[in-house]
């Protein structure tokens, strides 16, 4: 289930969808997100970006709708 917790509001707080959150952001920017297994004090992300975001449709990019 999307955004369930797994611990109650008591022992961590947040709402925890910031993680998710990001993952969104950087998947549409064309980059990928990921935890660092090496890191032992916490925990640490990394994400990388595409040097160019991918194209997204716009207006100018979209066919045009025909009328019946």
């Amino acid at each position: 289930m999307i955004f369930q917790r797994l611990h109650t509001k008591d022992a961590y707080a947040g709402s925890g969808i910031g993680l998710a959150m990001c993952k969104k952001i950087v998947e549409i920017q064309g980059g990928t997100i990921a935890v660092d297994p090496a890191y032992r004090n916490g925990a640490r992300l990394t994400f990388a970006l595409a040097p160019q975001p991918p194209e997204s449709p716009g207006p100018s990019t979209l066919p045009k709708a025909t009328r019946s």
